[in-house]
Parts: C-alpha cells; sequence; structure tokens
C-alpha cells in the first residue's frame, strides 16, 4: 500500500482492536451494498455530462448541507455531556441589579 507505515498496517488489519458495533455496522453496510448490486440490470441508458453535473451538486449540496447542521448542533450536543453550573453558585452582575429611584 502506498503511503502506509508497517505499523500503520498493524493498525489497520487488526479487526480485534475495532469494537463489536462498528464491525457489525460495517459489514451490513457492505452486505446491503452487495445486494442491491446484485439485483442491477443493464439499464440501456444515455447519461450525457449535464446529468453528471446534476449528480455531483445533489451529492456536494447534501455534504454542505449536513455539515452545516451538525455545525449547528455542536453546542447542543456538547451541551449533553458537559456538567451545567447550578444558579446557586453564580453571582449577580451589577447590571441585573435594579438602579434606586
Amino acid at each position: 500500500m502506498l503511503g502506509v507505515t508497517p505499523a500503520m498496517e498493524g493498525e489497520i488489519s487488526d479487526r480485534a482492536a475495532w469494537p463489536r458495533p462498528m464491525r457489525q455496522a460495517l459489514l451490513s453496510v457492505v452486505g446491503a451494498s452487495a445486494l442491491c448490486l446484485l439485483g442491477v440490470s443493464p439499464a440501456h441508458a444515455y447519461v450525457d455530462a449535464g446529468t453528471g453535473s446534476i449528480l455531483l451538486q445533489a451529492i456536494l449540496g447534501t455534504v454542505a448541507v449536513g455539515s452545516a447542521v451538525l455545525t449547528g448542533l455542536r453546542g447542543r450536543i456538547r451541551a449533553l455531556f458537559t456538567r451545567s453550573t447550578s444558579r446557586a453558585g453564580r453571582k449577580t452582575s451589577p447590571v441585573s441589579k435594579a438602579a434606586p429611584k
């Protein structure tokens, strides 16, 4: 393999190091892809450059929207795993106090 050191080959090929859910997910994706490809019949259709361009735009748009959604949700996801401070431990700021009349 080009650009892979012997140390990296050991990490990549060591299947026991992969978590079981990750291996199951990978096997199900590969299996579903194989089943989809087995049922493909020739379409005898013409696909021009414009169709390829539309497909590329759809894929890139999906990736852009997905990354924007994940970026927007990053704070909410992080908040699920961090401890929030209690209100009793906070000091009030001078701005929030009512000014005497």
